[in-house]
């Protein structure tokens, strides 16, 4: 077992994720995407619109503008045709942004 941050996780399998003490299981990268932000959505609606805004080429409510998308609970889209390290870029910044850290969020590899 490895945590990442930021350093190499290019062909890492996820297993699980942490998000302020909560922990999910995950199988995939985009796994990790769509269980953070959906967590941040649930935590912080308000938030979660700044960084629909901040993020918008990666995250809105147009399904229509994004290549490979997944629908988060909120009804907006978030584009999953990203490599591992583009999403954990995007999920620690989308922390970041609403105030977190990187120390409140933790992927589990294998």
């Amino acid at each position: 077992m490895q945590e990442q941050n930021l350093s190499g996780v290019t062909g890492t399998a996820p297993k699980k994720l942490w998000i302020l003490g909560q922990s999910f299981d995950v199988q995939t990268w985009r796994d990790v995407l769509e269980q953070t932000m959906n967590t941040m959505a649930d935590l912080e609606p308000e938030k979660f619109e700044q960084i629909i805004l901040r993020f918008s080429r990666l995250i809105g409510r147009d399904k229509k503008r994004f290549r490979a998308v997944r629908e988060l609970k909120n009804g907006a889209y978030i584009e999953v045709n990203l490599s591992a390290k583009n999403i954990e870029a995007f999920c620690l910044q989308a922390l970041e942004s609403v105030e977190l850290t990187a120390n409140d969020w933790k992927v589990e590899t294998s």
